[in-house]
């Protein structure tokens, strides 16, 4: 079964839910239905990474330098389906 990821989850960091917020929305509009569920599998997992690095400072550091590469990756990676990120 596939889940579905609003963009109301959120991290607790501007990096990260800005990331999730564009990804999903890339997700939603521009990939095809059969195509989405690894991919908000692969997200969802991410989340709760990141989540649970927002306990200290370093981690939250370190959660903010994981989304923005995750942000840099994806935005590469789903060149294909013509998503915009802004």
């Amino acid at each position: 079964e596939v889940s579905t990821l609003s963009t109301t989850e959120k991290v607790g960091l501007l990096e990260c839910d800005t990331f999730v917020d564009r990804y999903v929305s890339c997700i939603n509009r521009n990939v095809p239905a059969d195509r989405q569920a690894p991919l908000i599998r692969g997200l969802e997992s991410n989340i709760r990474r990141w989540q649970s690095m927002m306990s200290t400072a370093a981690g939250r550091t370190d959660a903010g330098n994981d989304c923005q590469r995750a942000f840099d990756q994806t935005r590469q990676a789903m060149t294909p389906y013509s998503c915009t990120w802004e």
